[in-house]
């Protein structure tokens, strides 16, 4: 494996607790291929009333990017859930509560396993056509883009090595928020966002943004 060196975890890991908090739990994967993919949780605070859930180890080889986007060939991937969303270990053997960190493994493999990448503004769908992550849920797809919540301090991470780390955050989609990103293309998407007043702290249900 293509390495940046065997301290990238450690960098990881801090730059969450800079620029989010202290690490509540690290959900650690016991069974792993090529990538380890460990998963960091920042527990909600007042200052910051939400979880975060973020990869750690997806960065540890470069995806293939075109040239363009050399900049951007390390990443990681994040999501922020509502407060009151089940995290512990008992609530994450219901699938309705553990689709968020089962996608963020998805994702991280995906780029290492088709020899493809992901970055921002791009969307991915689960399944042909697209089906709900799982029963009770209505969510399914995703746009990638930097976190409003933690703005751009949080999105890049330099590296001593001279590299970068991207931190990607998980806007789920609609089925037909979708169908409209994939026809109008994903700026359109952005100004329903805003008009909806959208944030990327994800709750169990919301209405779509093209109602």
């Amino acid at each position: 494996m293509d390495t940046v060196g065997d301290n990238l975890a450690e960098l990881t890991e801090a730059h969450i607790r800079r620029r989010v908090g202290l690490i509540a739990t690290v959900f650690h994967e016991v069974v792993s291929g090529d990538l380890h993919l460990d998963v960091l949780h920042v527990a909600p605070s007042e200052r910051k009333p939400f979880h975060l859930l973020c990869t750690s180890g997806m960065s540890a080889s470069p995806m293939s990017v075109p040239k363009e986007f050399a900049a951007h060939d390390r990443a990681e991937v994040c999501v922020l859930l509502d407060p009151s969303w089940p995290v512990g270990s008992t609530d994450f053997e219901d699938e309705v509560n553990y689709w968020p960190v089962r996608l963020l493994k998805v994702i991280a493999r995906l780029p290492h396993n088709s020899g493809t990448w992901v970055g921002s503004r791009h969307t991915l769908q689960n399944q042909n056509p697209p089906v709900p992550y799982a029963d009770d849920v209505d969510y399914s797809g995703v746009i990638l883009l930097p976190s409003l919540t933690l703005g751009p301090k949080f999105y890049r991470m330099e590296l001593p090595s001279g590299s970068a780390v991207s931190f990607l955050c998980i806007y789920p989609l609609l089925r037909d928020e979708i169908d409209f990103a994939t026809s109008k293309g994903p700026d359109p998407l952005f100004d329903r966002f805003d008009g909806a007043g959208l944030k990327d702290v994800v709750t169990k249900r919301r209405a779509s943004v093209l109602s």
